[in-house]
């Protein structure tokens, strides 16, 4: 061993080039070898943590099947991770080869260590042949040498069979590759880049992509960062140290807190503990036990276990455990004490730490625990035990300081009934320690787990299973019963050999009621392998359980080998990032027998979420199959017994692992169980599918024999998602040589067939007529959703050319198809061509023709009803020759909103998580990788003319400002920080989009009049990445959009007023439109659509603009997925309804003789006379008064009768009403009332108000939440009333829920109320029965008794079994924790209804939610009986997860499995603030999904937020499910009135819940939106002055980054009081400013920074009250600091710049910018090459210099130098092509042109206004002359004295205006 470990440390040395070998080698013996045994044991160690099991090179007795007694490595990780361990027989440390046996091991090593692999084709293998062909045609061996090696000259190269042997001899010049050669002594080296050979189809080159050994070695921390530099370092001896494997040693360190004191925790706790000391833990161990809750104590010392101290040692436990809280626990101080125990020895040793609750541990603790394991070098291994939460999310804790430490970590869930425990969770216990004692005591140590089942009980008397006992097994095979309670056990417990006797174990039992368990022991005579099979008499309770485990040990020479299994993860320390897709957690299993690997077992994994659904139900285990087919995702190595697969899109949580193997040896089977551990996964998974197929690595091509051409392709098909279900296509592409490939190049090959479900083995047959050449082929899949596959391994075809004289086709063009075939098979074998019968081609044909019939008849009709259309105007402009009457309507049918992709996989199997404790800032921002229309991080130094603009005249950007499709998403950690330049992708404003002058129509348009405002202000905004064409291009669509199609005009004709156009918005589909046909008619005189570039509307609220190029429009217009949306008003009713309800006061007045100082006024008149309101709007009125809260007492004395007349009534919110007030009504015939929680009115008060014909003829009452008493003086109540109730003879329908209802006064109502129909009671907190309903039985037809008590007595079951009418019923409940005790004792009657085939026969409606206890058998008996029903509610129960529900169900269903389900229960549910979160939970998890708008949803939310705006966990997932309904493309669909609800209920949101930091951060994500931003309406002050808030509250980044860019656009689009009202605000001011110093101080330009400059540089505009604080903040010399650290970047200084300019305008603070150091960067600014920074530059000077003399009094300051270099810049500067600045006023450019003696000051401002009037004269024209700044300009024009060039500039203004129509005059 010596002689070979030392041989292969030299080979090493030389193959690295002298920078490796080895130093020091540990060498782990048996325990019983001893220096006696083997004398060269002269030094022996004992071991501190070496096994056999972690060794990095391991010894075995056996052969392998394949390498036999040669090293041979195991790599499961991949290129460039070490590999698992390095393998030898003994047998090659006996033969007497040291040379040969190093350099073998040589190279395993180097595998082992660096993760490479062969370099060296595989005989047989047709992925990795012994030859292939070169790109000459030649064949060639398939390896990496550094001179040419011949192919083997004695058989076919192309055979597989014929391997390649190479001699010393015979290529005396060969020194590589060592990795291919080993054998070869010349050969000592590594390929690098120079001499690798990237084209070769080796297993190396396929792992590792085409790099070489010696650069993937190269990357290996050994030789980074200049380790082991060459020739730096000198081979020396190696050191050997033999260490000795000892007992190992454990304390057991039991947390004894009071989380123990509950149920059976505490007993199932020492009951464990004593069964594995007792009977699990080996002889010679060493056990200790510690518990601990606030402080440690030691139970017994560490004891080395023998039958005399087995039984002391496991009843160490105390009897009971302490009375402190779990929150008191100190895990640490147990941890010293444990580690107490094992210092005492030779140092390392394990703690197994079983610890209660969620497993979590404070950051201090784990930290000290993790320095005080290390330093001992001792294991921790952890159980959670019980596990109690019941929503767990990924903590790392006690798990991860395990897993740190080298040891495992596993959870037992909490299990309990009533006062009892589950036995489950006792023998999980059990479990959990037998596997944590197996990873202590290694291979071998503890007898195999054969079997495991449960046997619930209450189910059939006797239990049976089976189980499996291999050959390698039968030594001690125990079977174990473990029970609850002994009586739970019958007498019968019988085996059955697999030859079929029976074995009575009467006499063989024993039992252990210490233990919970009976044994039957079988001795090894008596067992013989195969399946053998039991009965169990199971006695035990429906809510309990027999657990059967059978465990065997190792026969002492088995006569097969044995066969062993272990498991593992991907992520060694258990944590799994769901964000990071490209690190998806993976599971391993090896399966062996003796040494080598089984490849034909079955392993299956079984993952389970622990906690409980929202539903409060377990989550169902996922199973999946790992495969062992080395396609390297992840598997590397096909037939090695590693068995893998990923596990991707798991949602994030908690999750165990399990591993199940089934396999046969030898001819035997056997069975093996594994449990891995904990999986926690973290993070924000993608909202969309992101998982590309996986890579197809055995891509096979071969010319199919007998056949000249025929080139058949083979592979295995990737799935969908990494190897899980199917991708949507392959590309296949075909080149000439291999790099085109690679690098993306090549030709594609068409025909290729459809993907099949992954790992289906696929063929394809290709006519190949490439002769004579070698082309290369390679394939990548694609899914539905776009993601790819990585390219595969590359095949070369070549196909001689067959003996024809037909003359083929040049070599670069690709191979023509002739025949297609795509086979599934089972197997390998060669492919075979499927050719079309006469069958096949008769549906082809048939189809084809069909097709064309369909064609052909579509073409008729649109050529028929295009004619008759044709004549339709025609006729219709003979009629109507007005120019402006426009003649066609077009009405566009409403849009059915539907998912684009129903989530309903997600809805069954998936469990939503709750946003109140999962959603982060970094899955709502980052994580949604789903088109958000998000803050542009776009640079500013691009094109983008927004940085040198200021606030925008309009409510929406610019007609320059457009930014194109959002092609990159706001701070997603795949983007960049900034976004590319126009030339990278961005078209510049102006590249194919028409100017303003040119866009903008000449008649009809007039600027909207604006605020007199300062003109230099600041930029619009900082625009968010969103579509928003404000000017449609004439030739081509936005980028990456294809140009517009022609439109039909298929169109009705109708006369409508023209509108007054404003600037066009952006598209939306719902709305009509109107367009003119006389347009579509070449020879009609009236102004055509097409040349106006207009299209008008009816309601005179938008426009749409037309490329010249369109001669059609259609029924609606859609240009490429885009359609117009605008806001447009509501009905001219509900508009003068709003109108009315806003502005009482001012259409109505008080009479003088009602109002006096001693009589307060009585009531309200019309100003109008005149005035009426009819039935509809006098309600409508009514409605709207109470829905803005503005209903009292004096305002309902406008409702006379003979102005206003009343038929319903509808009080939502009167709180200030009384009934004084409420008299109003007796005058109103009233069929209808509907209040809801009024305070101030008693029901019967309320009907007292009611006049005499509404006592007699109302209909419907609804008091839900109203008081039936009366509120005689504040806080005094007076008896409960119901008389009014039996007044109300004709009362059809009636709803007292939510009210305090008495058994007597239903008893009443029923008597009385003969017609009632409709009856809701739900919620009667003291209804104590419902008998009296019988009375009514023969009328009532609708029923609702939601929550109601009575739902659990037997009378209640007995009335409804009456009601024999009832076509509704509604029996659901809340389910409330709270009531869990209530129930107890109490029979639920919803079961018993169902079973009853005679309940309810004309029932439609049945509403059962919330009924948990409800089976599913009684459900399908119910349905089965009635098949009219029409409405189900199953919400809270599991009911509506049966596939019944899910596909062609007719009947509406509440529930939580799919979207219309849960549509339902919103729609349905609203006030139910039990329901709502749980509702709106699994809304948003759906909604993410979503690709269509869903308005109908949205709609729904809203009022349900708003009738619990004080509940948090509503608001929250609210504002959740808000912000996914109107996100990216689905949101730009939704209709600005929505979205204007959305913003004021979000607003609504954050006001009432300040501090909440996710419900902050989910109102800022959907308000970070242009289209909402600059095109909604909603309060911009109130919503600017909350996110400010925010921004002062929390300390997040994503915070930050949303407030500052959601600040700088609304800063822009409130008034300047407004704007002084918050940037005025220290804090306010404080915040932004600390946040641009962090940026400057990291010397980082981000977004965060630029919104934050912009949002300053917008607060400051026209508010010296906020310059004035700017300054007091220091932020002055934190901007000129600024200028410092950023210089030269145009975006920054821009914007400091602007608001400096700001500070400049307002007179008194000039003097602070007048200082040396920032007039010198002043100059230098002036002559920044950039125009923008020049021109604001300029700008400053401009008012500087006009400042009083006493601010220049400083001598050292030059005035005058400053002017000379005004001058020089303006004069210097080119007009940009461009507009560069947006103005809104001009005022204070006429105190600089009237500057005397300052030519500079006026030539700036001339300059500036000449820039903006010829770029835009549309705009700035009309506002010269408003503001009289044209007569100033044409002063200065006449002028003799003024300055030439200055005189010159004011003249072209002038002619500007004269063009533009201003002459002379001011208007």
């Amino acid at each position: 061993m010596y002689s070979v470990i030392r041989s292969a440390s030299s080979t090493v040395f030389v193959a690295t080039r002298e920078r490796a070998h080895f130093r020091q080698v540990r060498v782990l013996v048996p325990p019983s070898w001893t220096p006696a045994t083997c004398p060269a044991l002269t030094e022996l160690h004992n071991a501190t943590g070496e096994r056999w099991d972690e060794a990095d090179v391991r010894v075995t007795e056996g052969r392998h099947p394949n390498y036999g007694a040669r090293p041979w490595t195991l790599n499961s990780r991949g290129c460039g991770h070490s590999g698992d361990y390095l393998s030898l027989g003994h047998q090659l440390l006996l033969q007497n080869f040291t040379l040969h046996n190093g350099r073998l091991l040589a190279r395993a090593w180097l595998q082992y260590r660096y993760g490479v692999f062969e370099e060296e084709g595989q005989t047989g293998n047709p992925v990795h042949p012994p030859h292939y062909r070169a790109p000459d045609a030649s064949w060639v061996p398939n390896t990496c040498a550094n001179l040419p090696v011949p192919p083997n000259p004695s058989c076919d190269p192309g055979n597989l069979s014929c391997d390649f042997t190479l001699t010393q001899e015979e290529n005396p010049g060969l020194s590589s590759s060592f990795m291919a050669f080993p054998e070869l002594e010349t050969v000592r080296e590594l390929c690098d880049e120079g001499s690798h050979n990237r084209e070769a189809p080796t297993k190396h080159n396929l792992i590792c992509s085409g790099k070489s050994v010696w650069e993937v070695m190269r990357a290996s921390p050994d030789f980074q960062n200049n380790r082991n530099m060459e020739d730096g370092l000198r081979e020396s001896e190696v050191s050997f140290m033999y260490v000795r494997a000892r007992p190992p040693r454990i304390v057991l360190l039991v947390e004894d807190t009071n989380v123990m004191n509950v149920q059976k925790r505490w007993d199932f706790m020492r009951k464990a503990v004593r069964k594995m000391v007792t009977y699990d833990i080996p002889d010679g161990y060493s056990v200790g036990l510690v518990v601990f809750d606030s402080v440690s104590g030691v139970r017994h010392p560490l004891t080395s276990l023998s039958d005399a101290n087995r039984e002391k040692v496991g009843s160490s436990l105390p009897r009971n455990p302490s009375q402190v809280g779990e929150h008191k626990r100190c895990v640490v101080c147990g941890l010293r004490a444990a580690l107490g125990l094992l210092n005492g020895g030779w140092g390392g040793g394990h703690v197994v730490l079983v610890a209660g609750g969620s497993g979590s541990i404070p950051q201090e603790e784990a930290t000290e625990a993790a320095h005080l394991l290390s330093s001992a070098r001792v294991t921790l291994h952890v159980i959670v035990y019980p596990h109690t939460e019941k929503y767990p999310q990924p903590s790392g804790g006690l798990a991860t300081l395990a897993l740190q430490s080298g040891g495992g970590a596993f959870i037992v869930p909490d299990e309990g009934i009533g006062e009892d425990s589950k036995l489950g969770m006792y023998y999980n216990l059990l479990d959990s320690l037998y596997h944590t004692l197996g990873s202590v005591a290694g291979r071998g140590a503890l007898p195999v787990k054969v079997h495991s089942a449960e046997h619930p009980g209450g189910r059939v008397e006797v239990s049976e299973g089976s189980f499996v006992v291999d050959p390698g097994l039968g030594a001690d095979t125990v079977f174990t019963v473990f029970y609850y309670d002994v009586t739970h056990v019958g007498n019968l417990i019988h085996l059955v050999s697999p030859s079929g006797q029976v074995i009575d174990t009467a006499n063989m039992q024993t039992e252990d009621a210490n233990m919970n368990m009976i044994t039957v022991r079988l001795v090894a005579a008596q067992v013989t392998p195969g399946r053998w099979r039991y009965k169990v008499d199971n006695r035990a309770d429906s809510h309990q359980a027999l657990f059967v485990q059978v465990t065997s040990r190792p026969r002492p020479r088995p006569s097969a080998p044995r066969v062993t299994v272990r498991a593992w993860t991907s992520h060694k320390l258990g944590v799994v990032n769901a964000s990071d897709i490209s690190r998806p957690l993976a599971l391993y299993c090896e399966v062996r027998a003796g040494v080598g690997g089984i490849e034909t077992a079955t392993v299956t994994a079984t993952i389970t979420k622990l906690g409980y659904t929202i539903n409060g139900t377990q989550y169902p285990p996922i199973t999946t199959h790992l495969l062992d087919n080395g396609l390297t995702g992840p598997d590397m190595t096909k037939g090695d017994g590693v068995y893998s697969r990923h596990i991707p899109s798991l949602e994030v949580g908690q999750y165990s692992v399990m591993v199940r193997v089934e396999g046969e040896v030898d001819g035997s089977k056997f069975t093996r169980h594994v449990r891995v551990g904990l999986v926690d996964v973290e993070g924000t998974p993608p909202t969309h599918d992101t998982l590309p197929p996986s890579r197809v690595v055995d891509l096979r091509a071969s010319l199919l024999p007998d056949t000249p051409n025929q080139v058949g392709f083979m592979w295995t098909a990737p799935g969908g998602d990494l190897d899980y279900g199917m991708a949507d296509r392959y590309v296949v592409m075909m080149s000439g040589n291999q790099r085109d490939l690679k690098e993306g190049g090549g030709v594609v090959v068409e025909g290729w067939p459809t993907p099949m479900p992954a790992p289906t083995v696929q063929q394809h047959t290709l006519t190949w007529q490439r002769y004579d050449t070698v082309a290369y082929v390679a394939l990548y899949a694609v899914d539905d959703e776009g993601n790819t596959g990585v390219l595969s391994n590359i095949v070369a075809v070549f196909v001689p050319s067959p003996p024809t004289t037909t003359a083929s086709p040049p070599p670069s063009q690709p191979p023509s198809i002739y025949a297609n075939s795509s086979a599934v098979m089972e197997g390998s074998g060669g492919p075979t061509l499927a050719a079309l019968d006469t069958r096949q081609l008769a549906v082809v044909f048939g189809c084809v023709g069909g097709f064309l019939i369909v064609v052909a008849i579509i073409v008729c009709y649109c050529t028929a009803a295009h004619r008759r259309h044709r004549k339709a105007a025609a006729a219709k402009k003979v009629q109507d020759t007005s120019p402006d009457a426009y003649s066609v309507t077009v009405t566009v049918a409403s849009k059915d909103f539907t998912e684009g992709k129903e989530p309903l996989k997600e809805g069954m199997k998936k469990e939503y998580m709750s946003p109140v404790e999962s959603w982060s800032a970094s899955q709502l921002l980052s994580g949604h990788q789903d088109k958000r229309a998000s803050v542009s991080g776009r640079s500013d130094n691009t094109s983008d003319h927004s940085a040198s603009t200021k606030k925008s005249y309009s409510g929406s950007s610019g007609p320059l400002e457009y930014y194109g499709e959002g092609q990159y998403q706001y701070r997603h950690p795949a983007y960049p920080d900034h976004y590319p330049a126009p030339s990278d992708g961005y078209p510049t404003p102006t590249e194919g989009y028409p100017t303003p002058t040119e866009g903008y129509p000449n008649e009809g348009y007039n600027s909207v009049p604006m605020e007199a405002r300062s003109y230099i202000s600041s930029q619009p905004s900082d625009s968010f990445l969103s579509v928003s064409c404000d000017l449609l291009p004439s030739s081509s669509g936005p980028p990456a959009y294809p140009t517009y199609p022609t439109y039909d005009a298929t169109l009705r004709s109708t006369k409508v007023p023209p509108p007054i156009p404003p600037k066009p918005k952006v598209l939306y589909t719902p709305e009509p439109y109107i367009y003119d046909t006389n347009s579509l008619d070449p020879h009609s005189s009236t102004p055509s659509v097409a040349s106006e570039k207009r299209v008008r509307n009816p309601r005179g609220f938008w426009c749409l603009y037309f490329p010249d190029d369109v001669p059609q429009v259609g029924p609606y217009v859609c240009i490429n997925d885009y359609a117009m949306m605008v806001e447009s008003p509501g009905s001219l009713q509900e508009l003068i309804v709003e109108f009315i309800a806003s502005h009482v006061s001012e259409v109505s007045y008080i009479p003088q003789t009602s109002a006096s100082p001693s009589n307060p006024p009585q009531k309200l008149l019309f100003r109008d006379a005149n005035a009426f309101f009819h039935q509809k709007m006098a309600n409508l009125l009514l409605l709207t008064l109470d829905r803005k809260g503005l209903l009292n007492d004096l305002n309902l004395t406008l409702f006379n009768p003979l102005v206003i007349r009343l038929n319903q009534v509808n009080l939502h919110n009167a709180d200030n009403v009384t009934c004084q007030g409420l008299r109003v009504l007796k005058n109103h015939q009233i069929q209808s009332v509907e209040v809801k929680n009024m305070t101030q009115v008693s029901v019967d008060e309320l009907i007292s108000c009611f006049g005499e014909w509404t006592l007699n003829n109302i209909q419907k009452l609804s008091v839900s939440g109203s008081s039936f008493e009366t509120n005689v003086n504040k806080g005094s109540f007076s008896p409960r009333l119901y008389v009014g109730l039996s007044k109300l003879k004709n009362l059809h329908i009636l709803n007292v829920s939510g009210t305090k209802l008495a058994s007597h006064a239903l008893t009443n109502i029923c008597s009385d109320l003969q017609l009632l129909s409709s009856l809701d009671i739900s919620n009667c907190s003291e209804l104590g029965s419902v008998e009296c309903l019988k009375t009514r039985k023969n009328t009532i037809r609708s029923l609702n008794m939601y929550n109601l008590k009575v739902l659990m007595s037997k009378e209640t079951y007995d009335t409804l079994m009456e009601l024999k009418e009832l076509v509704h019923l509604d029996v659901s409940e809340n389910k409330n924790v709270l009531d869990v005790w209530e129930r107890l004792g109490t029979c639920p009657i919803v079961p018993a209804l169902l079973r009853d085939t005679n309940f309810g026969p004309k029932l439609r409606s049945l509403d059962i939610s919330g009924q948990d206890q409800t089976k599913l058998d009684d459900l399908h008996i119910f349905l089965k009986g009635h098949s009219d029903l029409e409405f189900l509610g199953l919400m809270l129960t599991p009911l509506c997860l049966d596939t019944v529900f899910l596909d062609g169900f007719n009947i509406s269903v509440t529930g939580v499995a799919r979207a219309d389900q849960l549509v339902e229960a919103l729609r349905r549910y609203p006030t139910r603030k039990e329901y709502v979160p749980k509702i709106l939970y699994k809304i948003f998890m759906l909604t993410t999904h979503f690709e269509t708008p869903r308005p109908d949803v949205i709609k729904l939310i809203l009022p349900v937020m708003n009738a619990h705006s004080s509940e948090s966990s509503i608001q929250l997932a609210g504002t959740a499910c808000l912000y996914n309904l109107t996100k990216g493309p689905v949101g730009e669909q939704v209709h600005p009135h929505v979205l204007r609800e959305v913003v004021h209920t979000t607003l609504t949101a954050m006001n009432t819940f300040p501090t909440h930091a996710q419900l902050q951060k989910n109102g800022l994500l959907t308000l970070c939106c242009d289209r909402i931003l600059h095109e909604v309406t909603f309060d911009k002050y109130w919503c600017a002055r909350l996110v400010l808030d925010c921004l002062l509250s929390f300390h997040d980044p994503s915070t930050d980054r949303m407030a500052v860019a959601i600040c700088s656009i609304l800063a822009a689009k409130i008034s300047t009081a407004q704007t002084t009202l918050l940037g005025a605000k220290n804090d306010y001011m404080k915040k932004l400013l600390t946040l641009v110093q962090m940026r400057m101080e990291e010397k980082r330009v981000d977004i965060t920074l630029k919104f934050t400059l912009s949002a300053l540089w917008n607060l400051t505009d026209e508010s010296p009250a906020t310059c004035k604080v700017f300054l007091q903040e220091n932020g002055l010399d934190l901007f000129l600091k600024l200028l410092k650290v950023f210089a030269n970047d145009a975006a920054v200084e821009t914007k400091v710049l602007g608001l400096l300019n700001n500070i400049a305008e307002v007179s008194p603070l000039r003097s602070a910018l007048i200082n040396k150091n920032f007039l010198c960067q002043l100059e230098q600014l002036l002559w920044s090459p950039n125009v923008d920074v020049s021109y604001f530059a300029a700008g400053i000077v401009a008012h500087l210099v006009c400042a009083s003399q006493d601010s220049w009094q400083d001598s050292t300051l030059a005035r005058g130098s400053l002017l000379e270099e005004l001058g020089k810049v303006v004069t210097s500067w080119e007009q940009p092509k461009e507009e560069m600045v947006a103005y809104r006023s001009f005022q204070p450019f006429i105190p600089l042109l009237t500057a005397l003696n300052m030519y500079q000051v006026q030539l700036w401002a001339v300059w500036a206004l000449h820039h903006v009037t010829t770029k835009n004269s549309k705009r700035y024209c009309h506002m010269l002359v408003r503001e009289g700044v044209d007569a100033v300009l044409r002063r200065l024009a006449s002028l003799p004295d003024s300055e030439a060039t200055v005189k010159d500039l004011a003249g072209k203004v002038v002619t500007v205006l004269s063009q533009n129509g201003y002459p002379n005059a001011v208007e």
